[in-house]
This record gives C-alpha cells, structure tokens and sequence, in this order.
C-alpha cells in the first residue's frame, strides 16, 4: 500500500514505531516515573505531585486493591481489566464502549510521543489539559505527554473562565490542548492576552473540526499554528491504536470492521496527493438536499465567519420539495445581527443550495457534551422545522 502522507513528515519523525517496545501501560508508567522521579508530574489547584510521588501512591492504591479490598486478577474495577473501555462521546446516538486493549493504548502513546518529540524536549515542558480525562483526546494526550516527563497542569473547570486564564499565567505552558469552542473562547475571554506565551510550542484541537476563522485568529494572537488531531473518521483504519469492537455490541462491532480488519469510522474525507486526508464530516450528519451532499461543517464555518455570530450549528429537517432543508440555530454576539445579513454573508462563500433554508437564533448556549462539543442530535430533536423562520427561496 503506497504511503504518500510520509513524505510530508518533518525531519525526524519515524514512518513506524515499535509496538513491543513497551508490554503495558503498567510499563509506561513504570519506567516514566524510574527516569523523571524527581520532577513534576501533575499540577492541579496549585497542588503538585512528582514523578516520584505517583509511583509511590499508584503502588499504594494497587496494594489497597489486593490486599484491603481483597480483588483478584481480573476482577474489574472502574477501569477494566485487561482492556479499558473507553465510551464514545454520543453526539450522534447512544454512547458506546470502544474495548481498548493494553497494546492499542501504548500503540498510541508511542505514535503521539513520536510525533511530539521533534518540538518538545524530555522533561522540560508544561502541557495544560482543560478537558476530562475520561475523554480520549484527553487520556492520550495525557499519557503521551506523561511519557517523555512533561509537567501536566489539569484545569477541572474550564468554563470558569477568570480562574483557566489565572492557571494559564501561572503555567508558563508550551503545550495546550483542546477543542474548537475552547480556543474560541480562550481568544475571546478578557485577560488572555495578558498570559505570557513566549514559552508555547504545540497547541492541539480535537474532539471536533476545527473552524478556521477560529484556527486564523489563534495563529495571528499566538504565533501557533493550531494543529488539528484527528482519531476517527468512511476512510478506514487499521493500525495497533484500534480498538478491539463495542463492548457488549457484537452486531454495531460487525457494522464498523471489515472481514480483514479495517474499521469504517463514519467520517466522510477524500486524500489529496500528498496523501494530506480532508475531513467533510460525520456520515450521520450529512444532509441531503435534491440529491446533493451538504456537510455541515462547511456551513458552520462559513456562518462562524460573521463577526456577529458567537456560536452556529448547522442540521438537517424534513423538507416537502427537496427531501431535507438547511438549518442553522444561531447564538448571536451581534444582538443586531439579522436573518437577513446572515443569509447575504453565507450566499457570498456557499453554493445555493448550501445555503439555510431555515434560520433559528438562540439567546441561550448551544447544547454541548462535556467535552464542549455541540450536540447536533438535541438540536434535531428540540423543536420541528416550521419553529424556525424559513429564508427566502435561493436558486440551487
């Protein structure tokens, strides 16, 4: 299979890792905190703990398990043993458990650390963390950081947004991070310009596309490219980071992989070339209007553009004529912003048939996960097409 991507590697990143080179994850941490004993690991509230000191409280909490609770190999404890199970974030359906071997997640530990290592150096880093470890952007990214010594600060309440700002002035960080609506409101929030960014090297968004006015304004407020990670998307992978299937879902589990072991993501992307993958969005969400593919996404980005517009999401509703209509359910930053400025501006960058049908503004936030993505499917099922004002006929 030809690899095209691998020709736009920076220097020094290798084409593959050695899976084997560490068991477990018991291993990752076993030698991370041999070789970083003494510096700090986690920063959270203004209490720090080292290496060191999770190595020792990690062996104690493990001696409690099999001695004071009495467990036996096996037996499953929060997190489940041999494998995790890490839930699927449920924006488009019933959330899921991904079963994650040990070998999947030190798979992904040693491709992101591989990665990571041509711009951050062993033990000299600060990597600020704003999301819930549960998540797995969060988990991987936290692992993979942990690996090469990097002083982890965790901010548990992101959307106190005077105390993330306090946290981040005191970190001295250069490596955040995070997903779209958090950097848009990192760059909004007051103070942000006073944090001191002189140190940032690898500011990362996942979870979510990325809207590129959002990525732009980082870029010219930061110096930072803000670079886009990517974990699943109806291009198919393969590779030691897959997960085994769905826990307890053997017919879901039979729907994503093939018969030679490819998982079908469920996101829509073309590669180019260079073997550079464009992401257009989840199949689920994809509308279809008259026959035509309209992926939300592009749309979104298109009304974020507006200087009046604090947040967008775009779905798709029932349509009598063309089977299914554009909608947007807008949260105005401009209380002056129109339906009808709105509507100029998306027929200025879209195809007509692109543009909303249906406009819906919202004086309260859009529905998130806890991650800070927006939930498409409430807004799908929060009120029928004819609660919104329909936009004037546009030419297809």
């Amino acid at each position: 299979m030809d690899r095209p991507w691998l020709a736009q590697y920076p220097a020094g990143i290798p084409a593959e890792i050695d899976v084997h080179a560490l068991a477990s994850l018991k291993d990752v941490l076993a030698s991370t905190c041999a070789r970083f004993a003494d510096l700090p690991a986690y920063d959270s509230m203004g209490t720090v703990m080292t290496f060191r000191q999770l190595d020792e409280a990690s062996r104690a909490f493990a001696a409690w398990l099999q001695k004071g609770a009495r467990l036996q190999r096996g037996d499953r404890v929060a997190l489940m043993m041999p494998n995790l199970l890490q839930y699927t974030g449920g924006t488009t359906g019933v959330a899921k458990g991904a079963m994650l071997s040990h070998g999947n997640m030190v798979g992904n530990v040693l491709q992101v650390a591989a990665w990571i290592g041509h711009d951050m150096k062993d033990g000299a880093e600060t990597l600020v963390i704003p999301l819930p470890l549960y998540h797995v952007f969060a988990l991987t990214g936290a692992l993979s950081f942990f690996s090469r010594g990097t002083q982890t600060v965790l901010i548990p309440n992101p959307r106190d947004m005077p105390a993330f700002i306090k946290a981040l002035k005191a970190s001295h960080l250069s490596a955040i991070i995070g997903v779209n609506t958090l950097f848009r409101a990192l760059l909004d929030a007051p103070g942000f310009a006073e944090v001191d960014l002189s140190r940032l090297k690898l500011a990362v968004a996942g979870g979510m596309a990325v809207q590129r006015v959002v990525a732009q304004r980082w870029k010219q407020v930061t110096g930072v490219p803000l670079v886009e990670g990517y974990g699943l998307t109806e291009i198919a992978l393969r590779g030691p980071q897959v997960m085994k299937g769905y826990w307890n879902r053997p017919e879901e589990t039979a729907q994503v992989f093939t018969a030679d072991g490819w998982l079908r993501t469920g996101d829509m992307g073309v590669m180019d070339e260079r073997g550079s993958f464009h992401l257009t969005d989840r199949k689920k969400d994809m509308i279809v209007v008259s026959g035509f593919k309209v992926f939300p996404n592009e749309i979104e980005e298109v009304l974020t553009m507006h200087p009046g517009v604090l947040e967008a999401a775009v779905i798709g509703v029932a349509d009598e004529r063309a089977g299914e209509a554009v909608k947007a359910v807008v949260v105005r930053k401009d209380p002056a912003l129109t339906e009808a400025d709105l509507l100029a501006h998306c027929k200025q960058h879209l195809t007509g048939y692109k543009v909303p049908r249906f406009v819906e503004f919202r004086s309260e936030p859009l529905p998130k996960t806890n991650l800070g993505k927006i939930l498409r499917r409430e807004l799908r099922g929060a009120a029928p097409a004819a609660a919104a004002s329909p936009a004037p006929a546009h030419a297809a």
